[in-house]
């Protein structure tokens, strides 16, 4: 995986979505429209019932902003095992 793109309120996070890079090792892509779940409904609605051709969403995906990693694979690495830790301490509370 070289690329995602993110969507919902979320995503206009920045400091979320440069986590997502950071910590994936990818490029994160942000839309200007980040209600890409009800607009692909509709799409997809548009395109069955005829009103619109695949050809029609060719550049209707606008990246308000992109996001690219910027920490190395080391930091990246300890980060993800002090991750791992924190998981394996929060296992069975509730026994």
């Amino acid at each position: 995986m070289k690329a995602i793109r993110i969507d919902d309120g979320a995503s206009k996070n920045n400091l979320l979505a440069q986590l997502m890079a950071d910590m994936m090792d990818v490029k994160v892509d942000r839309p200007f429209s980040i209600e890409a779940t009800g607009l692909g409904a509709a799409e997809i609605a548009g395109l069955y019932s005829g009103l619109w051709k695949d050809e029609d969403f060719e550049t209707a995906f606008n990246i308000e902003k992109t996001f690219l990693p910027e920490i190395s694979k080391e930091k990246r690495n300890k980060a993800y095992a002090g991750w791992q830790k924190a998981i394996k301490r929060s296992m069975n509370w509730n026994c």
